[in-house]
């Protein structure tokens, strides 16, 4: 178990059995977020024993992670992948703080803040693994998506899904996430927003928008937002022109 001090709330992430690189942007690296985050790797959790062919054995270890998790005083939960959606349930129940295993659940956010002839484009690790019950698990399975996968692209599948390498090149890795969104607008011009499943996306969110001019959606957004709601603190008055002593902003 690896983490960072500090008098903010920290969030646990329940990780795979990886040792790739990971970059700034990634949830497991510590430059990613400007608050603690604490790691635990559950052993023999691989991305073929979780996303390419499901393993239901590793349930009890991922709840147990979760425990261990908040054993160590973490605020909440989430997962460095986002087919642990099919265990939201499961995990919630597991703890007595809040869960989040997948950026999946902004689907239906996203869903809800784009017009109705307008969808949500899903990116993930492997769009044929993908299923309804990962969608159902996250409460997102009656919302009209796209889904493109990264599966093909040659980089993606030799470090992330088969483990070939450690060293990731991220300016190879950028270029194939940006074509496949790219592949995904071009043949659905109606998507409106993005929702990368695969944390390992995460890190290349911002070439995505740039190119695709879309909100993007991934795991670090959530956690930002799920850490905002745990560490409020109180608004400090700013003595400026147009303010009152309370801060409140004076209207004519």
């Amino acid at each position: 178990m690896t983490g960072t001090g500090g008098p903010d709330p920290a969030i646990g992430v329940i990780c795979l059995d990886t040792s790739f690189d990971k970059i700034p942007g990634h949830i497991r690296n510590p430059a990613t977020f400007g608050f603690p985050v604490v790691c635990q790797v559950v052993s023999g959790a691989t991305p073929e024993r979780v996303v390419v062919r499901p393993d239901p054995a590793l349930l009890q270890p991922f709840l147990a992670a979760a425990r261990q998790l908040e054993a160590a005083g973490v605020a909440a939960i989430t997962s460095a992948c986002g087919f642990l959606a099919l265990f939201q349930a499961e995990l919630a129940a597991a703890v007595r703080i809040p869960v989040y295993s997948s950026s999946l659940l902004q689907v239906p956010l996203a869903a809800r803040m784009l017009a109705p002839d307008r969808r949500v484009g899903i990116l993930t690790a492997n769009a044929a693994a993908l299923s309804p019950a990962h969608l159902a698990g996250v409460g997102a399975d009656q919302v009209p998506v796209h889904i493109a996968g990264m599966a093909g692209q040659p980089e993606f599948r030799e470090v992330i899904l088969e483990g070939r390498r450690d060293d990731l090149d991220p300016e190879r890795m950028c270029g194939e996430v940006v074509g496949v969104a790219d592949g995904l607008l071009r043949g659905h011009p109606e998507v409106g927003a993005l929702v990368l499943e695969c944390t390992d996306l995460a890190p290349f969110a911002h070439a995505i928008q740039a190119h695709t001019g879309r909100p993007v959606f991934d795991i670090v957004t959530l956690t930002n937002m799920v850490h905002a709601s745990l560490a409020h603190r109180p608004f400090v008055p700013r003595a400026a022109a147009g303010r009152d002593t309370a801060g409140a902003v004076r209207t004519p």
